[in-house]
């Protein structure tokens, strides 16, 4: 098993401001094969924060398997890699960070797979869940749908009002994510996230990499008029 000697890099908040650049979390598509992964992947490694693995109906050696191609034939370091769902395959890769439903394991319960060097970040959809990630050692945050997106037809969209409430209630990192675009993004940079997370905005994109740039740099420059840089 592979381990990490980096310690952890959450963002720290403080009353919605926090002190870094903003984060970009490219999450995998469902309906994607390895090859076309790794070929994404690979042009939008150098703009995003982190790459999700993120394919639920993989078993976990395939799982493996996917994380081991990403990082071997797909050159993505260690630390831009999370694996969602698996803190077992999180920790056989010794990936950067594990991700979790809010219906999942505890974050507590994690650190006895992964141990102290790996972040662990955890979905939620409510104040409350939110804050009780918290307590239970959560490193960073998925608060959506914040936007109205397909694949949460059906669902109405939390909004920008309730995505503020939740980053001014906890002290982590908040990443917004669901309907995230390019146009919409100057939407998030008053509401105290952390940053964003996509998937279709990239994935769908005829030149995935030209996409996570163009969106890397707009988050930024959206970030940098709220700070007052």
């Amino acid at each position: 098993m592979h381990r990490q000697t980096k310690k952890r890099t959450g963002i720290p908040m403080d009353a919605g401001f926090f002190v870094s650049e903003p984060q970009l979390h490219f999450i995998s598509p469902s309906k994607i094969g390895l090859e076309k992964l790794l070929w994404m992947c690979r042009q939008v490694a150098p703009w995003v924060t982190r790459i999700h693995l993120r394919q639920k109906t993989l078993t976990q050696a395939e799982l493996l398997r996917w994380g081991k191609a990403l990082i071997e034939e797909g050159g993505i370091d260690r630390e831009q890699l999370t694996v969602n769902g698996s803190p077992w395959v999180a920790a056989e890769l010794g990936c950067g960070a594990v991700h979790l439903p809010e219906a999942g394991p505890s974050p507590a319960e994690v650190r006895n797979i992964l141990g102290s060097v790996a972040e662990v970040g955890c979905s939620v959809h409510s104040l409350e869940a939110a804050r009780r990630k918290a307590a239970n050692g959560a490193d960073y945050l998925f608060f959506g749908h914040v936007f109205k997106t397909a694949s949460k037809r059906g669902y109405p969209p939390r909004g920008l009002e309730e995505l503020k409430a939740l980053c001014a209630g906890v002290s982590l990192p908040v990443i917004a994510l669901g309907g995230v675009t390019v146009e919409r993004i100057s939407e998030l940079k008053s509401v105290g996230a952390a940053g964003v997370a996509v998937i279709s905005a990239i994935a769908d994109a005829p030149c995935p990499g030209e996409e996570a740039e163009r969106l890397a740099t707009i988050l930024r420059v959206s970030w940098t008029e709220r700070s007052g840089w």
